[in-house]
């Protein structure tokens, strides 16, 4: 252990000498689509890195191909200058992201790859797939130079389309949604088609994603025309069969959808192709004025049925592909924290005696949201209360710790132990991940969002996103903070990009210089846990994935649940008086108003939505 502890000190220190000694020199490089001018980072006289951006993969969706497949870009004339970021699609306005400007000519990708790029290189490749709620983010925020160079891993990242421009469907009818997971998919046939230009091995690639990106890229692993185009997934905080994978009930993309072209386009409300052409016309920035939700949707196209109805029917073709491929699911350990702007939100507009506060953290905060999905079950109310201790007698932050808490495990750590045991079989691999190391930069901050609360301990939602992309580069998420990242905090970086560049080559993210990562399966369910050490654990919040996944949907269908074996999950079914301690919280409604009632949960929905 001390000799590996001392190998990647080498490693750390030897990248921090060597980044003040690089410098970066124009050259000109021969595909088969063209000549193209990228970037060569130099240390002394060695190349350490081949950077090409803003490589066009499909045409620019304009006017009357909004709303359509994506277009294969092809050859270009001339040289292509591949040496400066492009644009981001279009979306509502964050500093973050938008540094490179606004554009729907957006379908571009970058590559950063070590040297060198004759095709016999073979190198693996990773292709990242970008979270923010299938509605805001770019490409270009995430460097892969990091991570191909610490991994001898090419590293593409692409853009996508975005929000309505990426997702507006419109039923029985031409519009029929998914263009940003169309585009998704001829990114990833360009990175098939071309990467051996690049020294890339086109026969070993693995997508990933994080949130959005890892609903997105869990979406593709099921769709089984895939087959061939990539052969490992790696899954961060975003899996297919979480509900947080679409809009919110009351935000459907189809009804959205509707109302919108209704609403912008009122002289053709009678018409539905009439309405769409209006919508293809549309001012793009008029269009990204404000935060909408899309997402994807069942189109009869790329999907016939729900991702759970497809991992659901063991024998279909799109679950024998699924089953194919080698997989990572990863979670931080506070993936709820998305829920920190609603708390914030709360507790600012909802200022009353402190005794009241803690019903308000319940009724208005986890109940509310609870209701959105399984209704006004007062028995599977009163089973979620009890589970995570909703005392009438704690204090405010008490009950928005155990909120946050409720959300982490229902939208991310028990869709993760579902998928992961849907998945695993003899013929690939399985591995699961936990993040419970803060980064040295609350991640929220890319999203704008404030401070995270004091009693916030561990792992937020993207903190694994900032060791893996963003550790050398912290003036990115914040460009005012003094904060550097410690040599402990780049040695962590630098072990999880090898697991990763490991498990893109081989599907096994192991080798000598780093601790074991035991793969997974039903029995052991074994995990790695990145914390201050890392290490390997079993059977990762087990008993809260049971009580969503087995227990809850038999309370929400108001089946006898005494069958189960396992008691512990199951809580006795008492009468829901346990839930009068929320009447005092009843009573406040009128002292609010509905007003601010309706403020609360839009909240909830847009937050639930947004990552």
């Amino acid at each position: 252990m001390i000799l590996v502890h001392f190998i990647f000190l080498s490693i750390v220190l030897f990248l921090k000498v060597t980044v003040g000694q690089q410098r970066t020199k124009v050259f000109t490089h021969k595909t088969k689509l063209g000549a193209i001018r990228g970037m060569k980072t130099l240390n002394k006289d060695s190349v350490e890195l081949y950077t090409f951006l803003n490589i066009p993969y499909a045409q620019a969706p304009l006017r009357r191909y909004r709303f359509t497949k994506p277009r294969a870009f092809g050859s270009w004339n001339g040289t292509l200058n591949a040496t400066t970021y492009g644009p981001a699609c279009p979306q509502v306005y964050n500093k973050h992201f938008v540094k490179y400007g606004i554009s729907e000519d957006c379908l571009h990708l970058n590559i950063y790859a070590p040297p060198n790029l004759i095709s016999t290189s073979r190198k693996s490749v990773m292709v990242w797939v970008h979270g923010g709620s299938y509605t805001v983010g770019t490409a270009s925020f995430y460097d892969g130079s990091m991570l191909a160079k610490t991994g001898g891993v090419i590293v593409v990242t692409i853009n996508y389309r975005l929000g309505l421009f990426g997702f507006f469907a419109l039923k029985n009818s031409t519009a029929r949604g998914n263009y940003g997971l169309w585009d998704q998919m001829m990114a990833i046939r360009w990175v098939k088609d071309h990467i051996d230009d690049y020294g890339g091995d086109p026969n070993s690639i693995t997508i990933v994603g994080q949130s959005a990106g890892g609903f997105s890229v869990g979406f593709l692993a099921l769709i089984p025309q895939n087959r061939g185009l990539f052969h490992r997934v790696i899954m961060q905080s975003g899996v297919p069969n979480s509900s947080l994978k679409i809009t919110r009930p009351g935000y459907d993309t189809y009804a959205t959808s509707d109302v919108l072209s209704r609403q912008w386009c009122p002289f053709f409300e009678n018409s539905i192709a009439m309405r769409i052409i209006c919508m293809r016309y549309l001012n793009s920035t008029f269009v990204t004025s404000q935060y909408i939700p899309f997402a994807p949707v069942v189109d009869d196209d790329l999907f016939t049925q729900d991702s759970e109805d497809i991992l659901k029917d063991t024998n279909s073709s799109a679950s024998l592909f699924f089953k194919s491929l080698d997989i990572i699911v990863t979670n931080c350990d506070t993936d709820g924290s998305v829920l920190f702007p609603t708390i914030e939100n709360l507790a600012q507009n909802i200022k009353l005696d402190s005794l009241i506060m803690p019903d308000l953290a319940w009724h208005y905060g986890a109940q509310s949201m609870l209701e959105v999905y399984y209704g006004k079950n007062k028995r599977l109310l009163s089973n979620v209360w009890r589970f995570y201790d909703f005392k009438q007698n704690g204090t405010f932050e008490d009950q928005c710790r155990k909120w946050t808490e409720l959300y982490t495990d229902l939208f991310f750590n028990a869709p993760s132990t579902e998928i992961i045991n849907t998945h695993y079989n003899n013929r690939s691999s399985t591995f699961r991940f936990i993040m419970s190391r803060k980064s040295p930069i609350y991640p929220g901050i890319m999203y704008n969002e404030p401070s995270p609360p004091g009693w916030f301990h561990g792992a937020a939602h993207s903190d694994d996103v900032v060791y893996l992309f963003l550790m050398e580069k912290l003036q990115e998420l914040d460009p005012n903070t003094t904060i550097k990242a410690t040599e402990a905090d780049l040695m962590f970086s630098s072990k999880m990009r090898l697991y990763w560049s490991n498990f893109a080559k081989t599907g096994n993210p192991n080798d000598p210089r780093l601790p074991l990562w035991p793969c997974y399966n039903t029995d052991n369910k074994s995990f790695m846990l990145f914390n201050q050490e890392i290490s390997s654990g079993n059977s990762y919040r087990n008993k809260e994935a049971e009580f969503w996944l087995k227990v809850v949907p038999h309370l929400h269908e108001d089946l006898d649940i005494t069958s189960y074996s396992d008691t512990s999950t199951v809580l006795s079914l008492k009468s829901t008086s346990e839930l009068s301690h929320a009447s005092s919280a009843r009573h406040y409604t009128r002292v609010f108003g509905r007003e601010i009632v309706f403020q609360m949960l839009v909240s909830i929905f847009l937050v639930c939505d947004f990552y």
